[in-house]
C-alpha cells in the first residue's frame, strides 16, 4: 500500500482510561484494573478497556470509513492471539 497518510493527533488508550487525568486518577489509586478474563482454552488476567472507552471506540469507527477499516484489521488480529 503507497497511500500517504497523515499522523494528526495521539492519544492512549488502556484500562488505566483515555484522558491524561482520568489515566493519573486510576494510576494513583491503592487497586489494579486488571480482570479476570475467561478464553477458549485458558484464563488470563486483562486489563480491560471500559465499556465507556468502548462506545468512544465505537462511534470513531462509525464516524469515518477508513478507521472502520483500521479498527477491523486490528480487530482480527487481536482475535488471533
Amino acid at each position: 500500500m503507497k497511500e500517504i497518510i497523515s499522523i494528526t493527533g495521539l492519544s492512549s488508550v488502556s484500562s488505566l482510561g483515555s484522558g491524561s487525568d482520568e489515566i493519573w486518577a486510576n494510576y494513583v489509586e491503592d487497586r489494579h484494573l486488571l480482570t479476570l478474563n475467561k478464553f477458549e482454552k485458558f484464563n488470563a488476567y486483562v486489563g480491560a478497556i471500559s465499556d465507556k472507552i468502548n462506545v468512544e471506540i465505537d462511534a470513531l469507527r462509525d464516524s469515518v470509513m477508513y478507521f472502520a477499516l483500521l479498527l477491523l484489521v486490528y480487530s482480527i488480529r487481536s482475535v488471533s492471539i
